[in-house]
C-alpha cells in the first residue's frame, strides 16, 4: 500500500470516529468557473481602468489599488478550476472539505433544485444559528438523487423554504 493510500484511509478512520459513519457521500465543486470571453476580460480591464483612474483624479490612492489588486484576484481566479471538495452527511452533521457543520448549529434545511432560469445547480441549503454565516449553501453532484438527502435530512432537520443568497444569483448573471 502505498503511502497516499494509507493516508486517506487513516483521515477517513478518524473522520468516522469524530464525525461518525458517512450516510451519504459526494462530490462536488463550490462552484463551476464558466470559460470566459477575451471580451469579458478586456469589460474587466476598461472597468478597472477607469475606477484606477477615478480614483487617482480624487486622490484615493488607496482605493486604486484595491481596485487593481480585486480585478487581478477575480481574472485569476476565474480561470482556474476549483478541486472537488467531498461532502457527506453523517449522524453528527454534515462534512465539507475540512469544514464540519454540527447538526445542533443548524436550525432548518431546504434542497433548491436546479432550474435553467436561474442557472444555479441544485443545491442544499442550510440555516446555520450564527449570524455570521447563517445561511450555508453546498451543492450536490450532478449523479446524487437529492431524494436520498432529503431522506436522511428530514429525519434530523426540519425542512424549510430558503432560497440561494442573492450574491449567487448576481455572480452567475455576471458570470463569475
Amino acid at each position: 500500500m502505498n503511502d497516499d493510500t494509507s493516508n486517506d484511509r487513516s483521515e477517513e478512520i478518524s473522520q468516522e470516529i469524530n464525525h461518525g459513519v458517512r450516510l451519504v457521500v459526494w462530490k462536488a465543486r463550490e462552484y463551476e468557473v464558466q470559460p470566459k470571453s477575451a471580451e469579458w476580460y478586456w469589460a474587466l480591464g476598461i472597468l478597472t481602468a477607469a475606477g484606477v483612474i477615478a480614483s487617482l483624479l480624487f486622490n484615493n490612492f488607496l482605493l486604486a489599488f484595491i481596485l487593481a489588486a480585486g480585478a487581478f484576484v477575480i481574472a485569476v481566479a476565474t480561470t482556474k478550476p476549483l478541486p472537488e471538495i467531498t461532502y457527506a452527511l453523517t449522524p453528527r452533521g454534515i462534512e465539507a472539505g475540512h469544514e464540519f457543520y454540527p447538526y445542533t448549529d443548524l436550525e432548518a434545511y431546504w434542497i433548491h433544485l436546479h432550474n435553467p432560469q436561474d442557472a444555479l445547480p441544485t443545491t442544499l441549503l442550510l440555516r446555520h444559528r450564527s449570524a455570521v454565516q447563517p445561511l450555508i449553501a453546498i451543492p450536490l453532484a450532478d449523479d446524487l438523487d437529492p431524494r436520498e438527502v432529503d431522506k436522511v435530512l428530514s429525519e434530523i432537520l426540519p425542512a424549510q423554504e430558503m432560497h440561494p443568497p442573492i450574491i449567487h444569483r448576481v455572480l452567475e448573471l455576471l458570470g463569475v
